[in-house]
């Protein structure tokens, strides 16, 4: 739980504060990972690692799939997507670097798991995604709900044939 809300807070004392007692307000003094997830409405990091899974995997069902869960359990895209893209610069660092572990803030457990990842696709796909994510991410602040928009923007990284198109 420390070490989330340390991430959450991303180096800003102020945030970090304000975090933890949006968090202690919500779920009590005795604060665990998944309480903070909960109450942040953040997303569970192994739907990141499947969602990744499914890109590599060309899966788009899956895909659709997933976003539908994470909508119906409340959860917010907008952060989905935020995790989503750290998630593929953390590939990205594995993928470029020969200590990885040296520059992300993870057990080695993680690290092992990352470099795994990375080894099934290329830094050109990793940082196309990025790419297309960022894209909808700027597009999204534009419109109520953003849904549709990273729907699409999904799909084009299932299926890479789609994100040639004129409008991305």
């Amino acid at each position: 739980a420390y070490s989330l809300l340390a991430q959450l807070a991303d180096g800003s004392m102020r945030d970090g504060l304000s975090i933890l007692e949006r968090c202690v307000s919500e779920c009590g003094s005795s604060l665990t990972a998944e309480q903070i997830n909960a109450a942040l409405g953040l997303t569970p990091i192994q739907a990141v690692y499947e969602t990744a899974d499914a890109i590599t995997d060309n899966d788009t069902g899956k895909i659709l799939e997933y976003v539908n869960k994470l909508s119906e359990d409340g959860k917010d895209l907008n952060v989905f997507i935020d995790d989503l893209m750290k998630h593929f610069r953390n590939l990205l660092v594995c993928k470029t670097t020969t200590a990885p572990e040296n520059l992300l803030d993870a057990d080695f457990e993680t690290v092992a798991r990352l470099k795994s990842q990375a080894k099934k696709v290329s830094f050109e796909e990793l940082s196309a995604y990025v790419t297309i994510l960022s894209g909808a991410k700027a597009e999204a602040r534009k419109v109520k709900n953003p849904r549709i928009l990273y729907e699409i923007a999904l799909i084009k990284l299932t299926q890479p044939e789609l994100s040639s198109s004129p409008d991305m």
